[in-house]
C-alpha cells in the first residue's frame, strides 16, 4: 500500500510538471536556476530593450517591403501581452532607453523613404510624446549606434559609418538636446560598437569590421588592438585598464578574449563540443557581475543550444542551458530592480533565468 501511494505521487508530480511546459528547472553550480520562456504569438521579429521587474519595453521593425517599412515600441506588464506605445512609419531604426531612466527613450533612424537618414528623436515620457533632437541630411554616414556614458549623466553619444570615410562621433552633454562633433577618424571601418570605460571617462573601445580600436584620450586618437573582425566588447566593472572582447575566430576558436593592460589573453569556452554559432558578453551594473552566452548549433536534433556562463577569475562558470529551434541573439539583458535575473531572446521569445 505505501509503494502504491508513492507511485501515484510521483505520477501526479508529473502531471503537474507536464502542464508547465514553459518552464524549465536545471542544476548548475549546486543551485537551482529556472528558466521560463514567454513566446510572443503577435510581434513579428519582436526584440527588447529594458527591463524593469514585470515591464518590459520592446520594438519591433519591419523593413520589407519598403511600402510597410516601419519601427514600432511596445510596453507589457506580464511578458505576455503587449501594447502599442508609439510608430514611426516609413522609418527603419532602432529604440533605446535610458537605463537610468526608463521615461527617456531615444529613436535613431536609419532608413526613412528618401534613403540613409540621419535623424534622432527623443522622448521624456517613455514614448507617448516626441521631439526630433538630431538632423543632418548633408552627412553621407550612417548611424550606427547611440550610446549612454556609464556614469556621466547626460552625456551620449552617436557613433556614424562610411566604409569610406571611417567613422564619426557625435557627443551630447544634455541627455539629447544639442550635439556636435566629438572626433573622426578614417583608421576605422564600420564600428559595431563603441563601450566607455566607466571608471575613466577617456578609455574608449570600438568593435569594427576591421579590428579592435582604443583611445585613452575620449575618442580623438585610436590605436590598433587587433586586426580581427570584433563584434563586441566590454570593460572589466571592477579591474582598471581590464576588458573583454569577441571577434569572429571566437566561434572557432571556442574563447573569449580577455585584454588587460596591452596583453591579449584567450579564456577557454568549456565543454565546445558542438558546433559554435556565436558568442556574446555583458556586465551586471548592480552587482558587477560579467556574463556570457554561447550558441550552438546541434545537427542531430535541428536545435541551437544557448549557453549562460559567468565569468570568474578568467575562467567560465556555467549556469544554464537552453534549447530552441530558433536561434537566439548574442545580447544579455538584466532586470534594473532585480540583481538574480537575466533575460536572453530570439524574435519569437524571450527566456527569463531565475539565478
Amino acid at each position: 500500500m505505501r509503494i502504491k501511494r508513492i507511485v501515484i505521487l510521483i505520477l501526479f508530480s508529473i502531471i503537474l510538471h507536464g502542464c508547465e511546459p514553459l518552464t524549465e528547472n536545471h542544476n548548475s553550480d549546486q543551485r537551482q536556476v529556472k528558466v521560463t520562456e514567454f513566446a510572443n504569438q503577435n510581434l513579428n521579429e519582436f526584440s527588447p530593450i529594458f527591463f524593469k521587474g514585470e515591464t518590459v519595453l520592446v520594438q519591433q521593425r519591419e523593413g520589407v517591403p519598403k511600402t510597410l517599412m516601419g519601427t514600432a515600441l511596445y510596453s507589457s506588464n506580464n511578458l505576455k501581452e503587449y501594447n502599442k506605445i508609439t510608430s514611426f512609419k516609413n522609418h527603419f531604426g532602432q529604440f533605446y532607453a535610458n537605463p537610468r531612466n526608463s521615461e527617456e527613450v531615444f529613436f535613431v533612424s536609419e532608413v526613412g523613404e528618401g534613403g540613409t537618414e540621419q535623424i534622432v528623436f527623443k522622448s521624456s515620457d517613455q514614448g507617448d510624446t516626441w521631439q526630433q533632437v538630431y538632423n543632418d541630411s548633408a552627412d553621407d554616414l550612417t548611424l550606427a549606434n547611440l550610446v549612454f556614458h556609464p556614469s556621466n549623466t547626460g552625456e551620449l553619444f552617436l557613433v556614424k559609418n562610411d566604409k569610406i570615410q571611417g567613422i564619426e562621433i557625435i557627443k551630447s552633454n544634455d541627455s539629447g538636446i544639442h550635439w556636435s562633433k566629438l572626433s573622426a577618424t578614417k583608421q576605422i571601418t564600420m564600428a559595431y560598437q563603441l563601450v566607455i570605460d566607466a571608471k575613466n571617462s577617456k578609455h574608449f573601445l570600438i568593435a569594427a569590421v576591421n579590428g579592435l580600436w582604443e583611445s585613452l584620450d575620449g575618442g580623438f586618437s585610436w590605436k590598433a588592438i587587433i586586426g580581427s573582425e570584433s563584434k563586441m566588447a566590454i570593460f572589466d566593472p571592477v579591474e582598471n585598464d581590464k576588458a573583454y572582447f569577441i571577434t569572429i575566430y571566437s566561434n572557432d576558436e571556442r574563447c573569449i578574449y580577455e585584454l588587460d593592460n596591452g596583453k591579449i589573453k584567450r579564456i577557454s569556452i568549456p565543454n565546445a563540443l558542438e558546433l559554435i554559432d556565436g558568442v556574446g558578453i555583458a556586465y551586471q551594473t548592480s552587482t558587477n557581475k560579467i556574463f556570457t552566452m554561447v550558441i550552438s548549433y546541434n545537427e542531430e536534433d535541428s536545435n541551437y543550444n544557448t549557453a549562460i556562463y559567468q565569468l570568474n577569475a578568467d575562467s567560465l562558470t556555467p549556469i544554464t542551458q537552453i534549447k530552441s529551434k530558433d536561434r537566439t541573439l548574442e545580447e544579455i539583458f538584466f532586470d534594473s530592480t532585480n540583481p538574480n535575473v537575466v533575460y536572453i531572446y530570439n524574435y519569437k521569445s524571450i527566456y527569463k533565468v531565475d539565478l
